[in-house]
């Protein structure tokens, strides 16, 4: 999924399930962020103090790119949540554990990641952690059927159309992108595979194999899988089953907190639908004016809101929290120390990450006898 979706719906759905302005955006922003923190390292303040942050994504993200992809620690518990779910029928000669690792919509795995969340709800940074955790639960739709892993099982073997013909419009922007079926010789594209790093087809990470198509909302596709098998892909219904288990869980975490639950009416859902499916422009930034559109004109029943989000620049987390206005001006030493780091919300959204990891990979995958990253 993309900022859309991350940024936009999660504001609409926090908002309607009761959370005021400035906290839905806390949680939106957070759930966003984990798209956008890119950077890990330590920061040395001018006072001696220490803080260790660390990232949750690769910005400019280039699925070519197999050095960045392969972080493990970025892509599993942040983005393909596995499901520990073993395949109906053939499964080729795939281990146990590869087909664990697997990401499925809202999977056993994936509940207890939010459930761990919703009893972390006395923190500090809770609502930075709930955003966090968001993000990896609804990303469970888009990128099911797909691990975050270097494995076969990422491989597709052709993008079909709604009539199970080869959408050649779609399969030849793929094979432009990686650079296949151009007319060189063998041994200049396999030099020039070696010099940029290709994704092979046999072993992408993730969803690298068929781009940024299962984070489309709008978006209705077909392709065959390792097995040479046809998967059907209606990202709408994802979406929008996405949208309503996200409203279910903020419903939760307010219960938790003995905070009063709305329920969510058919009129704002519809509304939700129709903006989910009908915006289709490529460009997410775009698709993204719609919702803040739809926000600010009191589209929906919690009425006219502004939100604040800002990556960088002036007001930005990072900006607030140490000073620096882009992550060019972002230095590790004899960094100013200022009293209010402490509580500021660039360093809740580490520790959300930081923590968001540890349920996941030091605690409940081990318990389903799950080891990664």
């Amino acid at each position: 999924m993309q900022i859309d979706f991350h940024l936009g719906v999660t504001y609409v759905m926090s908002r309607l399930a009761g959370f005021d302005p400035q906290n839905a955006n806390i949680i939106a922003s957070s759930a966003q962020y984990v798209d956008d923190a890119i950077h890990e390292g330590t920061i040395f303040f001018n006072n001696s103090s220490l803080y260790n942050f660390t990232s949750s994504a690769h910005k400019m993200l280039d699925y070519r790119n197999f050095k960045a992809l392969a972080n493990h620690r970025c892509w599993i518990p942040f983005h393909f949540i596995p499901a520990n779910q073993l395949m109906e029928g053939a499964a080729h000669g795939t281990s146990d554990f590869v087909q664990r690792m697997i990401c499925r919509p809202n999977s056993p795995i994936a509940k207890e990641v939010v459930q761990a969340t919703i009893q972390s709800s006395g923190k500090a940074y809770s609502l930075h952690l709930l955003g966090v955790t968001l993000h990896a639960f609804v990303d469970t739709w888009a990128h099911q059927g797909f691990a975050g892993i270097s494995h076969k099982v990422n491989e597709i073997k052709d993008i079909l159309d709604a009539d199970g013909n080869t959408d050649v419009d779609r399969k030849n922007y793929r094979d432009r992108y990686f650079k296949k079926g151009i007319h060189r010789p063998f041994w200049r594209k396999a030099i020039e595979a070696i010099a940029s790093g290709l994704i092979s087809d046999t072993n992408p990470i993730g969803h690298g194999s068929v781009l940024s198509y299962p984070d489309q909302p709008y978006l209705n596709w077909k392709y065959i899988d390792w097995r040479g098998e046809v998967i059907t892909r209606d990202n709408p219904k994802d979406f929008c089953t996405a949208a309503f288990e996200m409203f279910n869980v903020l419903s939760a975490f307010r219960k938790q907190l003995g905070l009063n639950t709305h329920s969510l009416s058919s009129e704002d859902f519809k509304n939700i639908e129709t903006l989910i499916s009908e915006t289709t422009d490529m460009d997410p930034m775009v698709r993204l004016e719609k919702w803040h559109a739809a926000i600010q004109s009191g589209h929906f029943s919690f009425g006219n809101d502004t939100w604040l989000y800002k990556e960088i620049g002036e007001g930005s987390w990072l900006h607030q929290s140490l000073g620096f206005l882009t992550h060019d001006e972002f230095a590790l030493k004899e960094v100013h120390y200022q009293e209010h780091f402490l509580s500021s919300h660039w360093k809740h959204l580490h520790d959300a990450l930081f923590l968001h990891r540890f349920h996941l990979v030091h605690e409940i995958l081990p318990k389903n006898k799950l080891c990664v990253a």
